[in-house]
């Protein structure tokens, strides 16, 4: 009997909006077929912790917490999520996870990715991390439980500083040095990971992820928090990193950094990647 592929998008409404968009083409693939670049380390969470990532990829966890929820309260509302999901038929579809999940639940230690939709009627969904080909669809009330949980966390410029991210925020750039490590791993094939975060004037994170695994960079690009812009998470496989003056048009002397040798531009410049370093910027480390 032939295997039956049902889409996601037939079920969930939500899919069919946010992962058929034109922006995400490029990032909807068959679970089946992602390649992952690297295997996360396990995070560990007490019994009254939850973390949540910003997910990278299929099949792993992003090790940089988003958020981290403690207390009875929080964590049983993703037990109770874990235990009242539907089981989905068909083989699964979609555009990538919008979080990874992680926490315990009957003293095993749960690694989930989740869909969150945009659509407040629709259904959030679920995946095992190591058993991609099967789907779960949350209860209506989980959904929502859990979005506002994750949705109302803001992830502001002194938790990413803190955090080790790099930051470029009022003339100040935050954390440099890790770009510059980043750039020496790169330069001596070993792998290492960087993340930028970039803020709109509303205060909204931008995220840049580089991963690079000692021969190719893979970067993210992920807009999805900007509550005012056109969501959307891409990704890319790339050479190396270059430098560029800064146009003259900007009037701000400088370099910037960029993406080359990427496969979404058949080999040219990565149009996402842009990380400006004005002359006249103030760095700043983590510890000043």
């Amino acid at each position: 009997m032939p295997k039956t592929i049902l889409s996601i998008c037939m079920l969930c409404s939500f899919f069919l909006l946010t992962a058929c968009t034109p922006n995400e083409t490029s990032s909807r693939e068959s679970v089946e077929e992602q390649s992952v670049p690297a295997a996360a380390p396990t995070l560990k969470p007490t019994d009254n912790e939850v973390f949540v990532s910003r997910n990278l990829g299929f099949g792993q966890i992003n090790p940089r917490i988003h958020l981290k929820l403690e207390g009875e309260e929080s964590v049983e509302a993703f037990r109770e999520a874990d235990l009242t999901k539907h089981q989905l038929p068909g083989e699964m579809d979609v555009r990538h996870p919008d979080f990874d999940l992680v926490f315990n639940n009957g003293g095993e230690v749960r690694e989930l990715h989740l869909w969150l939709p945009n659509n407040e009627e629709d259904r959030g969904m679920v995946t095992e991390i190591d058993k991609m080909g099967t789907g779960y669809q949350l209860t209506p009330k989980s959904t929502q439980v859990l979005r506002e949980l994750i949705e109302d966390y803001r992830y502001d410029y002194e938790q990413a500083v803190d955090n080790g991210d790099i930051v470029q925020i009022l003339g100040k750039m935050y954390n440099f040095d890790k770009w510059e490590n980043f750039l020496t791993d790169i330069e001596q094939s070993r792998p290492a990971s960087v993340q930028r975060v970039g803020y709109t004037i509303e205060g909204d994170p931008i995220f840049d992820n580089l991963d690079f695994d000692g021969q190719s960079i893979h970067y993210v690009s992920d807009n999805t928090m900007d509550k005012f812009g056109l969501p959307k998470k891409e990704f890319d496989t790339c050479e190396k990193v270059v430098t560029e003056p800064i146009p003259a048009e900007h009037n701000t002397p400088g370099i910037v950094y960029r993406l080359d040798g990427c496969t979404g531009t058949n080999g040219g410049l990565n149009e996402n990647f842009w990380f400006a370093i004005p002359d006249e910027a103030e760095k700043v480390e983590e510890n000043d």
